[in-house]
């Protein structure tokens, strides 16, 4: 899977919005330069349940040439969606289907879902199962790489809180010892 280089994150309270700033961004980028992260967590609840919309916006997108991540990110995980783990999945799948070029999952959705349920999300679109700590970089990264890797997916994102240099180090040692 080949991604360009430069992702913008952009959010909206309706899908209008979104797009104007999802298409004001990608102008910025010259062409197959960079994508969008669409963050549908910040969408009101009406504009979530318009599946027509965000597979129109999406597809849009996509004829521009503009790559798009789909992000609905769950309150618990940091995000603004306070729907069920299914909810989030049913949105997901339709901006999978509408083409995004990659679909962001947290880990804990994907261990509420299980297995077998992200697997077919996968089938639909590249997927990046992600991870976020806010508060701290846990002692514990192998067990949060892990948890990460126990489902099938292009990209594994893990995002911690740095507070020292000790932090930084943890993460480094991570990728040398050809863990991350």
């Amino acid at each position: 899977m080949s991604l360009p280089r430069v992702c913008v994150t952009v959010a909206g309270r309706n899908l209008r919005e979104l797009g104007v700033y999802a298409r004001k961004e990608a102008r910025h980028f010259g062409r197959n330069l960079g994508f969008v992260e669409l963050r549908l967590d910040y969408l009101s609840a009406a504009a979530l349940r318009d599946f027509a919309g965000i597979t129109k916006l999406i597809r849009e997108l996509r004829k521009q040439h503009v790559a798009v991540i789909a992000t609905l990110r769950s309150a618990a995980a940091g995000g603004q969606f306070a729907g069920s783990a299914e909810e989030q999945l049913a949105v997901l799948e339709v901006a999978a289907r509408a083409g995004a070029s990659l679909v962001d999952l947290e880990v804990e959705s994907a261990e509420h879902l299980g297995r077998e349920v992200v697997r077919r999300l996968h089938k639909l679109a590249p997927l990046m199962v992600s991870f976020h700590d806010y508060q701290e970089t846990p002692n514990a990264l192998p067990m949060a790489l892990g948890r990460l890797r126990h489902f099938s997916a292009e990209l594994y994102k893990l995002v911690t809180m740095s507070r020292d240099p000790l932090d930084n180090a943890a993460v480094l040692d991570l990728l040398a010892e050809g863990r991350g």
